[in-house]
């Protein structure tokens, strides 16, 4: 309910009361005026959109907002949300922390999702989605929680979403898994030059495991009980949240048993995180190209471009998991041993033969 005050000659304040909160008042020049205001504020509370009145919440910046997103969302998220969420919001807050949420606009942050694909990171096209998932989920918290309103709703959702590739199937050639062995065995160009010992455990136990690259990087000695044959990764190592028991091969147990213990207690503790595995698997990758090179120029053949060529550390696991259903494994085993939530997600990685299966059809 509005009601009106005469201040002086030449002022008049409107003042809206709310049933349960602080009335909203406001001083103009002219009686009409206030009357336009309060009108304006009785349909934005019948509409819900009062919070735009308020000064204080309309002043929360991107930065404030995400702090308060690290606090109360992060945590809930799957390993609070380590290597995903949390570097979104690192860039999110680079770029437009100093901005109020309520002035967020979606011209702008396109903008941003066109310099995420060809600046400096040059990020995919999947990864660009997932930072504007994030941001998505950053102005909804901004809105429910800390009562910002943004009279055009969520900006981000007008933004358009780069087209995603593809699936990737790439799975090891003939010859490549024998050249990553060999690589990691090199030493490499350049004097006092050592070859990491640690990088063909590395590779042999993704293999065997079919593990993740940060599952790996994470793998504690407590989780490992080589008497069951069992490896017992917690929610907090996954990608997907969720605990998961990953039975060990003959393979992966003999990987396990010559790997020294690190000090800090994890099996490949030579790596902090990620970040720090990248250029090692790049340059060992590097190594393995000029290794079968040199192969081709000793015999007289012709290299095949296609070796080697794009191949990622998370091919290992692609690769593995295909292994896993030539060998017979049922959908819901490889799921077991993968991680793998539903059989959408595990139907890329079956590689039906085609000639195969006319001869079952008969």
């Amino acid at each position: 309910m509005a009601s009106f005050e005469k201040r002086g000659d030449y002022q008049w304040r409107a003042k809206v009361r709310r049933l349960g909160q602080k009335p909203l008042s406001k001083t103009f020049d002219t009686k009409i005026d206030a009357m336009d205001w309060a009108r304006e504020v009785e349909r934005k509370i019948k509409r819900g959109e009062i919070d735009d009145l308020n000064p204080v919440t309309q002043r929360t910046t991107v930065a404030q907002a995400v702090t308060s997103y690290r606090t109360n969302v992060l945590p809930t998220l799957a390993r609070q949300g380590k290597g995903g969420a949390a570097v979104h919001l690192r860039r999110i807050e680079s770029k437009f922390g100093s901005l109020f949420v309520s002035a967020l606009r979606s011209p702008g942050i396109n903008v941003w999702a066109l310099e995420l694909g060809t600046g400096i990171d040059q990020l995919g096209s999947a990864s660009i989605v997932h930072h504007l998932n994030t941001f998505s989920a950053l102005i909804r918290h901004a809105q429910t929680v800390l009562g910002v309103h943004i009279p055009a709703g969520n900006p981000v959702k007008l933004v358009t979403r780069p087209a995603t590739a593809a699936a990737r199937d790439r799975v090891l050639r003939d010859g490549e898994f024998d050249l990553l062995i060999r690589a990691a065995r090199d030493p490499g160009d350049g004097p006092g030059m050592q070859p990491s010992a640690m990088l063909e455990p590395m590779i042999r136990l993704a293999l065997a495991t079919t593990m993740r690259q940060g599952e790996l990087l994470a793998l504690r000695r407590e989780w490992i009980n080589l008497k069951t044959r069992v490896l017992q990764l917690p929610a907090d190592a996954t990608k997907n949240g969720d605990s998961r028991t990953v039975a060990l091969s003959s393979e992966a147990l003999k990987v396990l048993r010559t790997v020294p213990t690190h000090i800090s207690g994890r099996v490949f503790g030579c790596w902090k995180d990620a970040s720090s595995f990248s250029k090692p698997w790049q340059r060992l990758v590097k190594r393995a190209k000029r290794i079968y090179a040199d192969d081709c120029l000793s015999n007289g053949r012709k290299a095949d471009p296609r070796i080697l060529e794009n191949l990622r550390f998370h091919d290992l696991r692609h690769h593995a998991t295909t292994e896993l259903f030539s060998k017979g494994l049922n959908p819901f085993e490889v799921a077991s041993m993968t991680g793998h939530k539903s059989m959408q997600m595990l139907k890329r990685y079956t590689h039906v033969d085609a000639a195969k299966l006319a001869q079952k059809l008969g």
